[in-house]
């Protein structure tokens, strides 16, 4: 998603400024650069006269001093939640981005004005674009400053004393990832708006997620007792699972995915007892005359996933058994799943989706093909609009890293979940938790590392993977990748490792980018790499 506004600089906007923007016409205007790409419908030149003076006046009494000219401001800064007048996102001493959005109104009720939409930006609006983001909101009228508001990451803090907004402006510097950070905020506002359609029953799905549903609905009125659903990653498993829950209240949920559940603030279900993350809790409900579904069922063991079909009226199950990696996670394949519930009495009708909406199957196929046990690719792969890259130099990955100014995540194995910090060549790295959703969600978080349980079910434009202690192992006369620790005699414990690394592989909508300390395994995927054609 692009980012709606006008960008301009600090430098340009002075320059605005000391030729008095009010002589100049939108005609001579169009000259900027930054107004090249701009779309000028509804563009108000009156109102960019008084954000101009609002944003020179806050600069004058100093509360910009310690940002250069370079520092990146938003004008009309247009999201599927809300339109701010200025926003910018700066850095705190702590190196934590500070989102700052400046408000004006003008008239004889401008501070009535701003009081209401100061307050709404608190409740309902800074929410949903900036999880645990600190921010300030700053009010402005006709005579200049009014009041702000400085949320600190656990409360709220009114100011009334412009002295008192310049001592927390001293500590705060210039941020390289404005545009970044504030499209991935409307990506954001885009993902609760999609769910807050699909909610209200106004969200048009694709033509294929709705046939899936009305056929699970029509097995269940032929008196199915479950429904599997496989699909591969990012082909909207999640979204025919709302869907239904969302049309039919009979529904019980089960969301296996942590980040999901909290994020989209679907623990509001939870006291109506429809909406569930612990399975335990999910069992200890009565739903012999409910329909339960289960999002990422490949979280669960079988055992757990026959106790609640046996437990449940109707059960549908979404999954993918390519995306099973942990101890605890489903062990069997499709069809060692189905003659499971078969020897247990649990006749179930299946159906697999495969089309990719995360980008085509081609990428698809590159990506399975790198991470497959198959050292010989069956048919030509090309690859257009998508770039794989290999790295065994730690300074060349880290520099196309922090060089990348789109939407990125950098992930690791989930063996390293339980660290605190990860050493990358000179870097470190600061480990995210596991229910850290606000990473799994957007980007923006330079410094954070993420483990595989971040990656499931979100993507970026640009992903790049730090595989470490991964070495090559013959089995079966095969190479195979393993992670330290594999048993190399257990089928299984490979399969799960070979599906982890394809959840990390499969998270980038534009490009992927490995690095790995074993030269061994860099020269075994870049082989592997050489098969397919990029262009």
């Amino acid at each position: 998603m692009n980012l709606k506004g006008l960008k301009i600089s600090k430098k340009v906007y002075k320059k605005l400024n000391e030729i008095d923007v009010k002589k100049i016409s939108n005609k001579t205007l169009m000259g900027l650069d930054e107004f090249k790409q701009f779309s000028w419908e509804g563009f108000q030149k009156q109102e960019f006269e008084k954000l101009i003076y609002s944003l020179n006046s806050l600069d004058t009494i100093g509360l910009f001093s310690n940002i250069s000219e370079k520092q990146l401001f938003i004008f009309n800064y247009n999201t599927d939640v809300t339109e701010m007048d200025i926003v910018t996102v700066l850095k705190n001493e702590l190196d934590e981005d500070v989102v700052i959005d400046i408000e004006y109104k003008s008239g004889d009720e401008a501070d009535e004005k701003l009081d209401k939409q100061i307050n709404k930006r608190i409740k309902e609006h800074m929410p949903q674009l900036f999880i645990n983001n600190k921010y300030i909101i700053i009010g402005m009228d006709d005579t200049g400053f009014y009041k702000a508001n400085y949320y600190d990451g656990n409360s709220n803090k009114p100011i009334l004393d412009i002295s008192k907004l310049k001592d927390i402006f001293e500590s705060l510097t210039d941020n390289e990832y404005v545009e970044t950070i504030l499209t991935q905020a409307n990506d954001l506002a885009g993902i609760h708006k999609l769910y807050g359609s699909m909610e209200k029953k106004t969200f048009n799905y694709y033509e294929e997620t709705t046939k899936t549903v009305d056929w699970l609905l029509k097995k269940y009125e032929e008196g199915k007792k479950a429904i599997v659903i496989f699909a591969n990653p990012g082909t909207g498993k999640t979204v025919m699972a709302f869907k239904l829950f969302f049309e039919n209240e009979n529904t019980r949920f089960l969301i296996m995915n942590e980040k999901f559940y909290k994020a989209l603030n679907l623990k509001k279900y939870f006291p109506s007892g429809r909406c569930f993350y612990g399975s335990d809790t999910f069992l200890s409900q009565k739903l012999d005359d409910k329909i339960s579904i289960i999002d990422e069922a490949q979280r669960l063991s079988k055992e757990t996933i026959l106790k609640i079909i046996k437990s449940s009226m109707f059960t549908v199950i979404f999954g993918d058994c390519g995306q099973a990696f942990m101890d605890s996670d489903l062990d069997l394949d499709e069809t060692g799943f189905f003659e499971y519930l078969k020897t247990n009495d649990v006749y179930v009708a299946s159906k697999r989706v495969k089309r990719s909406k995360r980008y085509n199957n081609t990428v698809e196929k590159a990506l399975y093909y790198l991470t497959n046990k198959s050292e010989e690719l069956k048919d030509q792969i090309i690859l257009q609009d998508y770039n794989i890259k290999l790295y065994y130099d730690i300074n060349d990955f880290l520099k196309q890293y922090h060089d990348c100014k789109e939407s990125k995540k950098i992930f690791t194995t989930f063996d390293h979940c339980n660290e605190r910090v990860i050493r990358i060549g000179d870097e470190v790295f600061e480990m995210a938790e596991r229910d850290f959703a606000a990473f799994a969600i957007v980007s923006g978080f330079e410094n954070y590392i993420g483990h595989t349980l971040h990656a499931i079910s979100f993507d970026v434009d640009h992903n790049y993977v730090y595989l470490n202690n991964v070495h090559i192992k013959n089995r079966q006369k095969k190479n195979v990748l393993v992670r330290d620790g594999i048993n190399i005699r257990n089928e299984l414990s490979i399969t799960k490792f070979l599906n982890e690394l394809n959840i990390l592989f499969t998270r980038g909508k534009k490009s992927l980018n490995i690095y790995v300390d074993d030269f061994e395994v860099y020269l075994f995927l870049n082989r592997k790499l050489k098969d397919i054609i990029q262009k």
